[in-house]
């Protein structure tokens, strides 16, 4: 795990931010539902992030479960990918995309 800005946390979605190094190169960019450790629901985000003009990343914000100390690696699974990378005006409305995307994960993941 790398260390992060905290704007996942400060948006009430904290994240585990992955090594970009450790992606593989045929995933495209965007958001996903995924499974983390196999067992816990998670929402991934990869690619640039354009609301903070900031550069790439890979991170993903566990479902219903908080992380004390992030642990120093994870295998994640992706379940189906739920849209593109978007620049959003601001904080608030890519809080409320965020939202949408943890709905739409937990419909692909906990109904199958």
């Amino acid at each position: 795990m790398l260390p992060g800005r905290g704007r996942g946390k400060h948006l009430g979605m904290p994240t585990l931010n992955l090594d970009l190094a450790d992606v593989p190169p045929d995933l495209a960019e965007g958001v996903y539902a995924c499974w983390v450790d196999v067992v816990c629901p998670a929402v991934l985000h990869y690619g640039p992030r354009p609301t903070f003009g900031d550069t790439r990343s890979c991170e993903v914000h566990l479902l219903d479960r908080a992380v004390d100390a992030p642990p120093e690696r994870i295998a994640v699974g992706i379940a189906g990918r739920l849209r593109d990378v978007r620049a959003f005006a601001n904080a608030e409305e890519l809080a409320t995309q965020i939202a949408e995307d943890i709905r739409q994960a937990r419909a692909i993941l906990l109904t199958s």
